[in-house]
Parts: structure tokens; sequence; C-alpha cells
């Protein structure tokens, strides 16, 4: 019963850099699910999602009782952002494992990349945008979809649409927001990938998929409550510079894996 343990403080630190930085969770948990526990790509991606419906529903509660979401925005998104989720996820039944794999390495990768890049030139992707209030239907559109299908990309496309917006007051409330609408896409995406085949292979690993989550919910429960203090504290330049390394050793190891399969 004991042998996920180490579940429960990578469940802390992967919440905490989630929450902080607005990035969904799902990109650090595939990798752990998919390369540490040797879990079948689908089966991977959609404990993924679980696991992070955990974490992000500490959040989402967190940062509610916080003041920080922007009620106003989150809506907005979401009327785009849903739907295109729900097609993502059911999309997904029909795309086989290698390009699953092989599209989620080439999004993490290239978006740790252009983190270390901003770390380097010090131009902030966020704030080379220009103040706005405007909201990006394609960005929502095209979030919501990556995030049904390679269970990544909501919280990196649209936290900078949300930072540059003039109703976002600040960085923690374009975080907050952010957290919300990665909580409610993941729900739709998590409902909507089971297909027959995927819960057949569910049902078999059951035991042993209930023995991680024991360790891994309550982690991410705790770092979804801490995420959104350190949002107002830590230097967002060198916690992204951070993210970015993580990111882009995790679409190397990813991308790995899927050409090896």
């Amino acid at each position: 019963m004991l042998e996920y343990w180490y579940l429960f403080p990578a469940g802390v630190a992967i919440a905490i850099c989630a929450m902080s930085s607005g990035i969904e969770g799902s990109s650090f948990w595939t990798p752990v699910y998919l390369l540490a526990m040797g879990l079948e790509p689908k089966v991977a991606f959609w404990v993924s999602l679980l696991t992070m419906f955990f974490g992000f529903g500490s959040g989402v509660w967190r940062n509610l009782r916080d003041g920080t979401v922007n009620a106003y925005l989150v809506g907005r998104y979401l009327l785009v952002a849903a739907p295109a989720a729900a097609l993502g996820a059911l999309a997904s039944a029909r795309i086989g494992a290698f390009w699953l794999l092989a599209g989620f390495a080439v999004f993490v990768l290239t978006y740790g990349a252009l983190l270390i890049r901003e770390y380097v030139r010090r131009d902030p992707l966020e704030e080379a945008l220009e103040p706005h209030e405007r909201v990006y239907r394609s960005v929502g559109a095209l979030a919501g979809g990556l995030q049904g299908t390679i269970a990544s990309g909501a919280g990196v496309l649209l936290m900078p649409a949300i930072l540059n917006h003039r109703r976002s007051r600040h960085h923690a409330e374009a975080v907050g927001s952010t957290v919300v609408l990665v909580f409610v896409l993941s729900l739709v995406s998590v409902s909507l990938r089971v297909d027959a085949t995927l819960f057949a292979t569910l049902v078999a690993g059951a035991d042993e998929i209930l023995r991680m989550i024991v360790f891994a919910a309550p982690g991410v429960v705790l770092g979804g409550q801490l995420g959104p203090r350190l949002a107002r504290r830590l230097s967002r330049r060198h916690l992204r510079l951070w993210v970015g390394v993580l990111l882009t050793v995790v679409g190397v190891l990813v991308g790995y894996r899927a050409l090896a399969a």
C-alpha cells in the first residue's frame, strides 16, 4: 500500500508549480505516470487529468476565497474553450498513442524553450502584449482543444491573454482565473475521454491506479493551497525559468518515449 508514497511530495511540488505559474499540472503528471509508473499513454493522460482535477479543485477554492478570480473573463473564455475541450477529448480516442505523445512532447518542449528564452532575453512573453479589452476566442478554442486532446495547453495559452486584459488587476488574479478555467476544462476532458477501450483498461488496472491516487491526490490538494500564496511572493522571472527547464526535460523524455514505442 505504501509503495507509491513518493507521489505525495511529488504532488505537493507539482501543484505548487502549477498553481503559482498558471501552467496545468498535467504537463508534469503525464511523464510521471508514463515514464515512472509505466502506464499506457492514454491511461497516463487520463490519470494525469484526474490527479490535476484534485489539485486545481483545491486551487479554485483557495482563489475564490482570496478573491483572485475574474468571473467575467472566466465566463467569456469558457464559452469557446469548453466546447473545444469536449471535441478534443472525443477526438483523442481516435488518435494513435504515438501522435498523442508526439504532440504533447512538441508542445511542452516548445513552450519550455520559450520560457528559457524569456529569461535570457529579459522580455516576458505576457508583458510583450499590449493591455487590451478583447476576448481572444481563437486562443480559447485552441486552449480547450489542446487540453482535451493532449491534456495540456490551456494554462499556457490562456494565461497571457488574461494577464494583459484591462479587467485583470493583478498577476495573482490572472493565475486564479486561469486555474478555474483549467479546472473546468479538465473536468470536461476527464469525463469525455473514456471510451469502451479505455474504460476496460481502467477497470483492469483500477487497484494500482487507486494506490497511486491515494498518495497523489492529497499532495496536489495541499499544493493547491500553497501555490496561490506563492503566486503573490515568488519572482515570476525565476519561477518561469525553473518551469521552463522542467518542461524542456519533460518534452525530451516524452519525445524519446514516443519514438521508442
